[in-house]
């Protein structure tokens, strides 16, 4: 649903082949069901946006922050089954004490290679209760990627 509520709009503003697209999604995705949940994180772009050093930066720097205390499950990103996006989960207790910590490192590394928050799409709910909450946040490239 978000792809073709939001992506015309992407298209008329830069209208561009999609792998030259100017944007980076990041998307959250919360699933229920019962009294569990589970967290899936993803970072969305063609190949040649979401390359592999970006995303060595990215894990890199999440599992090299103070913060995390010895044993605990910290996100780190893997190709997805059909190799067009990078994805991880993220455990309840990772969630409840250190999403704030996580996301603003993120942000960090994202914008040391050239990409600058450009609009959130609020929490959407996603199959009725026991369905899905998503998010998305749009990045676009202001920087040429450090080299």
């Amino acid at each position: 649903q978000f792809a073709t509520s939001v992506a015309p709009r992407l298209r008329h503003r830069y209208p561009r082949s999609h792998t030259t697209m100017p944007y980076l999604l990041y998307k959250k995705e919360l699933t229920m069901g019962g009294m569990s949940y589970k967290k899936k994180v993803s970072v969305h772009g063609p190949p040649n946006i979401v390359t592999e050093p970006l995303m060595a930066a990215v894990n890199h720097m999440i599992s090299t922050m103070a913060v995390w205390p010895k044993g605990l499950d910290y996100p780190q990103y893997h190709r997805d089954k059909g190799g067009l996006h990078w994805e991880s989960s993220m455990s309840t207790d990772f969630q409840k004490s250190f999403e704030e910590d996580y996301f603003s490192n993120l942000l960090n590394v994202f914008e040391m290679w050239g990409w600058k928050l450009e609009r959130q799409y609020d929490e959407t709910a996603v199959g009725g209760m026991s369905g899905a909450l998503k998010e998305v946040f749009v990045f676009h490239r202001v920087v040429a990627p450090p080299m």
